[in-house]
């Protein structure tokens, strides 16, 4: 069996490509490993989600956190100071921040 990898052609409704990392013959089978993805990865990318027992090990849960929300009780300095510090880090302070979170973390 040859690795291969997937890459993807634009938008999920216009395909991708299985890419092989050396020559092989017609008909000649390859083996592709989905990595250590969560359910909604392996549906987004690839358009499936594994059957069983639905226990998958790197599922993970997203957190949104909208920085302007999140500050809003601070006093007016410190906003200023938290927002500055994420703009430094070159985070878009005008969109929510998203996490993402293993399904065996802890808060």
């Amino acid at each position: 069996l040859w690795q291969c990898s997937f890459e993807a052609e634009g938008p999920a409704s216009e395909g991708a490509s299985l890419v092989v990392d050396r020559p092989i013959r017609q008909n000649q089978e390859v083996l592709h490993v989905y990595s250590t993805n969560s359910s909604a990865m392996l549906w987004m990318t690839y358009g499936f989600i594994e059957d069983g027992d639905g226990e998958n090990p790197f599922e993970v849960v997203g957190i949104s956190v909208n920085l302007h929300e999140a500050v809003a009780s601070d006093d007016v300095d410190v906003q200023r100071a938290k927002l500055a510090a994420l703009r430094a880090a070159d985070l878009l302070v005008q969109q929510p921040l998203v996490f993402e979170l293993p399904s065996d973390g802890e808060l």
